[in-house]
C-alpha cells in the first residue's frame, strides 16, 4: 500500500523496544462503549461535502496501576458498513487514537477483525498517537471490522492517564479513507476528526506514586 509522507514518518512501536516485560498485575479494567462525534468532509464530483458522523469506541484499560508499571490498553472501533450509493469501493482506511500522555509505548499488537479479505493491516505510532491502517479494498454493502489494537505502555509518573480519539482537523484527521467516485472513476479523500465541542474521554487509569 502506498503511504503518504506523513505516514512514512511514523515509527513502529515494535522497533522501540526489543525486549517486552510482562505487564504488571493491575486493578481490573472498567469498560464502556463510548460514542464519539466526528466532523467530516468528502470530495465528490469536484466539491467538498461536509457532514457529521458518530463512531463507537470500546477502550479497556486498568483503573489503577503503580508508577513505573507496564499495562495493556485495548482499542476497538465499531464496524464499518459501506453505503453502496456513495462508497462503491473504499481503500486506505485509517483510524487514530491516543496513547495516554504520561506513558511510554513498549509494544503494539493487532488481533481479530472480520471481513477484511485480502486487506493488509498495519499499526504505527507517532508522537503518542496510534494509527491503524487497512489497505482494502472494501466494497459497497460490505460490513467489516478493523482489528483490535492492544498497546503495552509504561506509566512514567503519577496522576490520571487518559485516552481519546485522535485528530485535530482535516489536515490531521483521526479517521480517513479513499472512496471511488463513480462520476470520475477516481479515488477521492474523506477526512474526519473528533468534534472539539464535544470531547470524549475513552479511558482513565490512575497511576499511584
Amino acid at each position: 500500500m502506498k503511504k503518504t509522507t506523513r505516514w512514512k514518518a511514523r515509527t513502529t512501536v515494535a522497533a522501540l523496544c526489543a525486549l517486552v516485560a510482562s505487564p504488571v498485575l493491575a486493578a481490573p479494567a472498567s469498560a464502556a462503549e463510548s460514542p464519539v462525534g466526528y466532523l467530516c468532509q468528502a470530495y465528490r464530483e469536484g466539491a467538498w461535502l461536509s457532514y457529521s458522523s458518530t463512531r463507537i469506541w470500546d477502550v479497556k484499560a486498568p483503573a489503577r496501576v503503580p508508577s513505573g508499571a507496564q499495562f495493556d490498553i485495548s482499542y476497538s472501533l465499531s464496524p464499518f458498513t459501506l453505503n453502496p450509493d456513495y462508497q462503491q469501493e473504499v481503500r486506505e482506511v485509517m483510524i487514530a487514537v491516543t496513547l495516554p500522555e504520561g506513558s511510554e509505548p513498549v509494544d503494539v499488537e493487532l488481533s481479530g477483525g472480520s471481513n477484511l479479505g485480502g486487506s493488509e493491516q498495519t499499526v504505527e505510532v507517532e508522537d503518542g498517537t496510534l494509527y491503524l491502517t487497512a489497505s482494502g479494498p472494501f466494497f459497497g454493502g460490505q460490513t467489516f471490522q478493523l482489528p483490535e489494537i492492544t498497546a503495552t505502555v509504561k506509566a512514567t509518573g503519577s496522576g490520571v492517564l487518559t485516552t481519546e480519539a485522535a485528530g485535530t482537523g482535516f489536515e490531521d484527521p483521526g479517521l480517513a479513507l479513499r472512496s471511488l467516485d463513480p462520476s470520475t472513476s477516481e479515488f477521492n479523500s474523506t477526512q474526519c476528526y473528533p468534534d472539539p465541542a464535544a470531547p470524549v474521554v475513552l479511558s482513565k487509569t490512575i497511576v499511584r506514586p
